[in-house]
């Protein structure tokens, strides 16, 4: 599975994960205000298979 995530700035330490780079249409507007500005960190792949 496709794993995007962000870094938001309002709060050291808060991280925002989502599927498709970008597409926030599933995030809600309060969880978007209370990150802030969000800054692009790393896509990664994640295999239930692996640890």
């Amino acid at each position: 599975m496709n794993t995007v995530i962000y870094k938001g700035s309002k709060k050291q330490g808060s991280y925002l994960y989502i599927v498709h780079k970008d597409d926030f249409s599933q995030v809600s507007e309060i969880l978007l205000t209370v990150m802030g500005k969000l800054e692009f960190v790393m896509n990664l792949q994640l295999n239930p298979e692996k640890n």
